[in-house]
């Protein structure tokens, strides 16, 4: 088995290689996930199921509105489940 470490622009790469999902995370995001969480772990990268876990949002408004009425604040996500900020102001949420 050939093991590679990938760098930041490899990762965010591959989501390009995978038109069904190239759209799920902006730029923002996948550094996002890039720097906070996968840079530290060591592990295949499998863009589908990253997809399938982890969801981008432009506002904590448009989180509040996608989920029910029991996340209403920024405390109340980070209490259910793992939230990354972006530097562009939204969130990268592990979705539950």
């Amino acid at each position: 088995m050939i093991h590679k470490t990938l760098t930041k622009q490899e990762f965010i790469n591959e989501f390009g290689s995978y038109k069904q999902y190239a759209n799920n995370f902006s730029y923002e995001g996948l550094s996002t996930l890039y720097d906070d969480f996968f840079a530290e772990f060591d592990s295949e990268l499998d863009v589908i199921a990253i997809c399938c876990d982890f969801e981008e949002f432009e506002s904590l408004e448009e989180m509040v509105s996608t989920y029910s009425d029991d996340y209403q604040t920024l405390e109340d996500f980070e209490n259910a489940t793992l939230v990354l900020p972006t530097n562009s102001g939204g969130f990268v949420i592990q979705q539950f």
